[in-house]
């Protein structure tokens, strides 16, 4: 199940990343809060692959 939801919530972070990137001219605001949720949800990625 924690694999599932780590690998699920970096498709979405880098998905969110690339997506406010290209938007990043047309809508400012937007593109910067899917930029920050996106980091934020491949760093929890991160901290739930790394072993315990």
């Amino acid at each position: 199940m924690g694999f599932f939801i780590m690998l699920f919530s970096a498709i979405i972070g880098l998905a969110l990343i690339i997506y406010g990137f290209l938007c990043i001219k047309s809508h400012k605001i937007r593109s910067i809060a899917s930029i920050i949720i996106g980091v934020a949800l491949v760093i929890i990625a991160i901290w739930l692959g790394m072993p315990k």
